[in-house]
């Protein structure tokens, strides 16, 4: 019998406040998590005013959760509207996208110049499609990185 997703909200029943949670510069290489993913939209940083989004990885039998965050460079349309995201090869966003998208689209992983989105309709497939994902932490290759960069292992879609 096939599976009916009738678009139950989770968080309206789990509270993940109390879950073991970690942000991305707490992440050490090797570190994995499999669980379902979010997107969230664009916020403004209060230190920095920039523009963000943070990507939520949340396993909820394990009580563990990540939260990824990104400031991405964008580009707007002429009207100012439907920001696309970019992330040059080799960048935190690009691998993170790289390997997302590889996956997803059964591409080769890094041959692409670069990666660029429309941030929202990205994160409405991303958060309507993918039921479960596998990531892992993975040595920056930039010296002087304070964190880590993040790569897919593995993408779970829905049937739809």
């Amino acid at each position: 019998m096939k599976k009916l997703d009738f678009g139950e909200a989770r968080d309206s029943y789990v509270d993940t406040k109390d879950f073991e949670s970690y942000s991305l510069n707490e992440l050490v290489p090797g570190d994995k998590i499999i669980g379902e993913i979010y997107i969230t939209d664009f916020r403004i940083s209060k230190e920095s005013g920039e523009e963000y989004f943070t990507v939520l990885i949340t396993n909820y039998k394990k009580e563990l959760k990540w939260a990824i965050t990104f400031y991405p460079t964008l580009y707007y349309n002429e009207d100012g509207n439907d920001p696309k995201i970019y992330g040059k090869k080799g960048g935190r966003l690009y691998i993170f996208l790289d390997t997302f998208m590889s996956i997803v689209m059964k591409e080769d992983v890094n041959k692409k110049p670069y990666r660029s989105y429309y941030f929202e309709q990205f994160r409405e497939t991303v958060n309507r499609v993918v039921t479960k994902v596998e990531v892992e932490a993975i040595k920056s290759k930039h010296e002087n990185a304070k964190s880590p960069n993040v790569r897919f292992l593995r993408v779970t879609l829905s049937e739809e």
